[in-house]
């Protein structure tokens, strides 16, 4: 009904401007029921072993899933699609997929360990209703690290390894940058490329200074103009500066649940549970 309505509105190319972004968000509503549905049924098939190869398999012969999103698709079903504390929120369209895919990781987190799943889960929702999905990934990530110590440390050095950057040149001789970084380079590049894009938009909107080229105007474009200013920093300082150490700031914060220390800070208490740098 959301995406006939919504076909509907671009056909008619009539309509209120709010319109169309309510549009939008009807679609998405829908998409979310969807998917919540398509989990709790690829659950009940699971546990029937209607899929004589897995379920994972059969998304991807019979709906042609690439073999990483089945199978991602098929462990969180497995985890989470029958769980009668997410009965309801997944049929109603509550949680995007972002958002199941943190409830899957708190779930995965506690499964051996003799600590309640369903605590886990309504802790999670809890967070990502109150802070957002991003700090509900950050406290799954010390969930993670508190219960199965070297978790955390095991996939920075699995992503660090996956990491890499390449520049190429198109046919108009434009200069394309692809790039996948692990995420502890990730949160460093976002956070210093965030704050510049933020600080030309707020000279610009709040302050009426112009620091940017006339030219300069979406935040992808900011974008695009703040990284190249990051290299013509780099190529004005001095030899010594940039040879200098890199000092991390806390770059997200989180409770941490039970008694584990930090091993970047000076905590040397005995006994309890180390968190790596970064993770807190």
């Amino acid at each position: 009904m959301a995406a006939r309505e919504a076909i509907g509105l671009l056909d008619g190319a009539s309509g209120r401007d709010a319109d169309f972004l309510e549009a939008v968000r009807r679609v998405e509503v829908a998409e979310r029921i969807a998917h919540g549905v398509k989990q709790r049924l690829l659950a009940e098939a699971n546990r029937r072993r209607v899929a004589r190869a897995g379920i994972g398999a059969w998304l991807s012969a019979e709906l042609g899933y690439g073999s990483s999103r089945a199978r991602g698709l098929a462990e969180e079903a497995r985890r989470i699609g029958g769980m009668p504390e997410l009965a309801g929120k997944l049929a109603a369209g509550v949680l995007n997929q972002d958002q199941t895919r943190v409830v899957e990781r708190a779930v995965k987190a506690v499964q051996g360990t003799g600590v309640d799943a369903a605590g886990a889960v309504a802790e999670t929702l809890a967070v990502i209703e109150r802070e957002g999905v991003s700090k509900a990934k950050a406290r799954v990530r010390v969930l993670e690290e508190t219960l199965a110590p070297g978790t955390v440390r095991d996939l920075a050095v699995r992503q660090r390894a996956r990491s890499f950057l390449q520049v190429g040149e198109t046919e108009d001789g434009m200069v394309r940058i692809d790039a996948l970084l692990d995420a502890a380079r990730g949160a460093v590049v976002r956070s210093v490329l965030d704050q510049m894009v933020a600080g030309g938009l707020r000279s610009r909107q709040y302050d009426k200074v112009e620091k940017l080229p006339s030219d300069v105007v979406t935040v992808e474009q900011m974008g695009a103009q703040a990284l190249t200013r990051l290299a013509e920093v780099y190529l004005t300082v001095s030899e010594e500066r940039r040879a200098g150490p890199f000092r991390p700031k806390t770059l997200f914060v989180t409770r941490v649940p039970g008694s584990v220390r930090n091993c970047a800070a000076d905590d040397t208490t005995p006994g309890l549970s180390e968190i790596p740098a970064g993770v807190r």
